[in-house]
């Protein structure tokens, strides 16, 4: 709400050093009028006052935090997670309308959206690239996390850690965060009832993996990037589903151009066409052999072709430990997206 105390405390009749002494910790229990007052201020839904009240009885130490719903601090700061906006972009129209479209989906319900398809086409870049375009949307915050479930499942980070760092960002402080999954996925979703936040859940493995960090009201939008189809989602939760593949042949050209420069492009329409079609309209293998370009721009284009000069497939898996060895085609090894969440 950013209002101040005096303003708070204008709306509850209470104080400002009431509002003040609880806001920063110095009143060992809160009376439940006062809280009841404060919740009646700040407009909090039943959920939030239960909540509040819970936490009110179970502060034994003079250190209670009204996390849920009390925007009483000015200047408090709303999470805003998502990732810088990939510098160069091009194409994907088409993916772009239709993540825009949910934002004209029922009201009454939680839109989301998967974003699927193989590595190296670029779901990350369109989720973060289409969030950042309508971010002020959402007035009350946008979330963002890498679930990191590609293909070591063993380095996924667990629904539970991942609403940990939700709760975080909404400043609920650690000792007030739940032991167990199904508590923290209540407290989550009771601190996002009534409010409009973008949530982007990066690289799911499966749909038991987001299915915990779905809010439970009307007003979010979720956008789920994953290399498979996560079909529980659509089949349970009305997700839609877009499926992306490489780029035309068109919009890899103007991805190289926006990479390279129009008029280095134009100058090596031959040594062009040849790149694109050894990199497959791959964006990941596109920047790749792109950065190599751009890192000697008195090379020739046509010399990226060359035998003693492969298409750099290692730098694609281990950035940090570019190869000049390997295969002169990318090749998708992981096949698109058909619906499947394993």
């Amino acid at each position: 709400m950013g209002l101040t105390q005096e303003e708070v405390a204008q709306r509850s009749a209470l104080s400002v050093r009431t509002i003040s002494d609880i806001e920063r910790g110095h009143t060992r229990r809160p009376r439940p009028r006062s809280l009841q007052l404060l919740a009646a201020a700040l407009n909090l839904n039943q959920t939030e006052v239960a909540h509040l009240l819970e936490l009110a009885r179970n502060t034994n130490r003079g250190d209670f935090y009204p996390d849920v719903g009390l925007d009483v601090a000015a200047g408090r700061v709303l999470p805003r997670q998502i990732p810088m906006a990939p510098r160069h972009f091009a194409g994907r129209d088409r993916e772009l309308r239709a993540l825009s479209a949910q934002l004209d989906d029922d009201p009454r319900s939680v839109a989301l959206t998967v974003i699927c398809g193989p590595p190296g086409v670029g779901k990350t870049a369109l989720a973060v690239y289409w969030a950042h375009q309508v971010s002020d949307r959402f007035p009350d915050g946008q979330l963002y996390v890498d679930l990191g479930g590609g293909q070591d499942r063993s380095a996924a980070l667990s629904p539970a850690e991942a609403i940990a760092r939700f709760l975080e960002a909404f400043n609920v402080p650690a000792a007030r965060i739940p032991a167990g999954l199904d508590a923290r996925a209540a407290l989550y979703r009771s601190l996002l009832a009534g409010k409009k936040v973008l949530i982007v859940l990066d690289g799911a493995g499966d749909a038991e993996q987001v299915l915990p960090l779905l809010p439970g009201s009307a007003g979010c939008l979720v956008v789920v990037t994953s290399r498979n189809g996560l079909i529980g989602l659509v089949a349970s939760h009305g997700a839609r589903p877009i499926s992306l593949d490489v780029l035309s042949p068109d919009d890899a050209r103007e991805f190289l151009a926006t990479l390279l420069g129009h008029h280095r492009v134009v100058a090596e329409e031959a040594a062009v066409a040849e790149l694109i079609e050894r990199c497959e309209r791959s964006p990941l293998a596109l920047s790749t052999v792109a950065a190599y370009a751009i890192m000697s721009p008195s090379l020739p284009l046509a010399a990226l072709l060359l035998p003693e000069f492969e298409v750099p497939t290692q730098a694609i898996r281990h950035p940090a430990r570019p190869s000049l060895t390997g295969p002169n085609r990318i090749l998708r090894t992981t096949p698109r997206c058909v619906g499947g969440d394993h």
